[in-house]
């Protein structure tokens, strides 16, 4: 052995060769010889092992570049297993290994798209969020400092409203004082008012006398005139007598004398009779008009009375309605103060909202990142994924994908597609003899994906109140049953494909179709997305 240096790529070769020297060397000896039928089988057993050989380093080859291109992350790569040999169980392996990773990993990069999609969407939302929540803040500010003046302006409405109480309990005293008072004059203005009318009547009664002793003044100065008449007949008769009638004549004339003085006296009197007459018409019509001042007095008086009354009233429920005012400001400032705290609350709460918007923004910031870190993972493998759709187009799907399985919302349709891949990739698995074990972690994954779309579909029907939320759980509940129990009996080796197949497919295409239609329509018509 001159070298042991085995370059890449030719190991299969030294490996080859050194048994085929070992072989051609008899080969020679016997050519030398003179069994040429024993040589010519030789060589024809030397020819055939050298195609058999050189088959075999082929596809060695085949597999040493196919080795190449998965070791390099090219998933594309396809061997040809029609020209295998005894190498088509590896081949198909490779290949099947080559369709399952690009599956997975074209699964990861729609995943990854999604994920930097939903990141996105809550980063902007965040963001918004975080927008909304300032101003929240800066209107909660607003209002606390509104309601800190509105605070003071109600303490001091109610300090006003104490003090209007207590001056109106004083007003409503100083009412029924007054209506008292108001009722003692009414009481003496009555009383004047009949003595007045009493005092009418004995001045009427006056003039009545008046008028009776100027008739008798007047039959006084009558009886005087003929006194007069007579003495003075009597005078001249005693004139006439002469010697003996000169005493009657001083009698005469002395009467004369007295009915001149009568007459002059009744004179007088009747003066003073007229002048008292006259001043006791004028008593008789000032106490006339007296009489009807103090008849409009007393009307006004009682009228006066009465509005007085009505005024007691008004202030008695004024004072009960400034008591009222009073109580009710007193609440109302208890009330301010409370919404005051309040606020202080909301823009505590405020504070810790925008504290936790940020928090989300970078929570959302991460899970992009971490989407870009899975997409710049991926990177590292080569996916024809034009030539893996199109080989899909090509085989019979178990279950398609269609607008007749879109219920309008976009999450719950994507996780309904790989749901769908799901049960594809389970009907491949199967329909191509995969292990049991290959099967069992398809089934799992099913199980658990299923598990998690129901929990997300919960989670909906919880926020936004939807009414058949425990009739849809129940059937969550016995779908999984149900497929754990074909869980259970795929891990024990029966034989359950079509059996299993065709209930996940009536299943998924009858739930969606009815059940999650139904769910859709209520979510989406009270916001959901």
């Amino acid at each position: 052995m001159a070298s042991t240096t085995v370059k890449r790529g030719t190991m299969g070769y030294g490996i080859i060769f050194a048994p085929m020297v070992l072989l051609l060397y008899p080969l020679y000896c016997l050519l030398s010889s003179a069994h040429w039928v024993a040589t010519l089988c030789l060589i024809a057993l030397a020819l055939i092992l050298f195609f058999n050989i050189n088959k075999l380093i082929r596809n060695l080859r085949h597999l040493e570049r196919a080795a190449h291109h998965l070791g390099d992350g090219d998933l594309s790569y396809q061997l040809d297993e029609k020209d295998a040999g005894v190498f088509h169980t590896v081949v198909h392996s490779i290949n099947r290994m080559g369709e399952d990773v690009s599956r997975t990993i074209l699964s990861l990069v729609d995943t990854s798209e999604w994920m930097k999609k939903v990141a996105t969407d809550i980063k902007t939302i965040s963001e918004q969020a975080k927008q909304g929540v300032l101003e929240q803040e800066r209107q909660t500010e607003l209002a606390a400092t509104a309601m800190t003046q509105m605070v003071s302006t109600v303490q001091e409405v109610s300090h006003n409203a104490a003090n209007t109480a207590q001056a109106a309990d004083i007003a409503q005293t100083s009412a029924k004082h007054g209506d008292e008072v108001m009722g003692a004059i009414v009481n003496k203005i009555s009383d004047m008012t009949s003595q007045i009318h009493q005092t009418k009547a004995v001045i009427e009664h006056l003039a009545a006398d008046t008028n009776s002793i100027s008739s008798i003044i007047e039959t006084i100065s009558q009886v005087a005139e003929q006194t007069n008449l007579l003495a003075l007949n009597a005078a001249i008769e005693s004139a006439r007598a002469g010697e003996h009638g000169r005493g009657f004549a001083v009698v005469a004339d002395e009467v004369r004398n007295l009915a001149k003085r009568t007459s002059e006296a009744t004179a007088e009197i009747q003066q003073q009779i007229t002048a008292l007459q006259k001043g006791a018409q004028q008593g008789v019509e000032v106490m006339l008009k007296n009489v009807t001042i103090a008849d409009e007095t007393a009307l006004m008086v009682e009228k006066a009375h009465q509005s007085l009354g009505e005024i007691v009233t008004h202030v008695e429920s004024i004072t009960d309605m400034s008591h009222q005012i009073a109580t009710a400001s007193e609440e109302q400032h208890a009330v301010a103060e409370e919404i005051n705290k309040n606020i202080n609350a909301m823009t505590e709460l405020a504070l810790k909202n925008a504290h936790h918007t940020n928090l989300t923004n970078l929570s959302s910031l991460k899970v992009y990142n971490m989407s870009q870190e899975i997409g710049s993972l991926l990177h590292r493998f080569h996916v024809d994924k034009q030539l893996f759709t199109s080989n899909q187009a090509q085989s019979q799907l178990f279950v398609k994908w269609g607008p007749e399985l879109d219920i309008g919302m976009p999450e719950i349709n994507r996780q309904h597609q790989r749901l769908v891949s799901l049960v594809n990739e389970l009907h491949r698995t199967l329909s191509e003899a995969y292990g049991l074990e290959a099967i069992k972690r398809i089934v799992q994954g099913l199980v658990d994906y299923t598990a998690n779309h129901f929990s997300y579909e919960e989670e909906l029907f919880a926020r936004f109140g939807y009414p058949q939320t425990a009739g849809h759980k129940e059937k969550h509940a016995q779908l999984v049953g149900q497929v754990l129990d074909f869980q259970k009996r795929v891990a024990r080796g029966e034989d359950v494909a079509d059996e299993l197949m065709a209930f996940l497919k009536s299943w998924l295409v009858n739930h969606i179709q009815k059940s999650d239609r139904e769910y859709a329509q209520f979510l989406l018509s009270h916001g959901a997305e």
